[in-house]
């Protein structure tokens, strides 16, 4: 049997072929408590990626997107900044290699909810990014190699365009938090 890495790492290298360099944010790159020198969050970083490429905003179980389907839209200089959160599996040294609790969730949501620049905060579980995972590749092959789990959890933030720096300055580092993906264009 696959393990979880091998299989999002496969679903993901078919994917990737459908980004762009311009889609992918530059990565920061954790630092190993071991050697001091950097190791890259490779998986867990383009897992989040794919996830913020398949778009929209999932707000209580509900999707935002722009696509006319009776969902809200995002004014076009709003942008998406999506917070995963720390599993076990996360290769970020300051995840300890352990879940985000609840105490983490709630204290990384006070802190979005509490920014001028946020216009709404929501809540993704891991079996809502799969179901999201799933249904952006429901006519490929892709998702069969990634089980209910593998996604992270993350708060999908809908900010104005004035504040993603102030976004990822607030919760970059925050115990609990993994990874940190701004989504430039807005989602059809």
């Amino acid at each position: 049997m696959k393990s979880t890495e091998d299989r999002l790492r496969e679903a993901l290298k078919t994917v990737g072929d459908t980004m762009g360099s311009e889609d992918v944010p530059p990565m920061r790159r954790p630092v190993s408590r071991r050697s001091g020198l950097a190791r890259p969050a490779v998986l867990a970083s383009a897992c989040a990626v794919a996830l913020v490429l398949l778009g929209g905003l999932v707000v209580g179980g509900k999707a935002l997107s722009g696509d006319g389907g009776g969902a809200a839209s995002s004014p076009p200089e709003d942008k998406h900044v999506a917070v995963f959160l720390c599993t076990k599996t996360s290769s970020n040294a300051s995840c300890g290699h352990a879940e985000a609790t609840d105490a983490q969730k709630a204290d990384i949501k006070e802190r979005l909810a509490n920014i001028r620049q946020v216009r709404q905060v929501g809540y993704e579980s891991k079996l809502q990014a799969y179901e999201r995972f799933k249904k952006a590749f429901s006519d490929k092959k892709h998702w069969e190699a990634v089980k209910p789990g593998d996604i992270p959890e993350a708060f999908r933030v809908r900010v104005s365009n004035d504040g993603v720096k102030i976004v990822q300055q607030a919760v970059i580092g925050l115990p609990g938090v993994d990874t940190v993906i701004v989504e430039d264009k807005p989602r059809a």
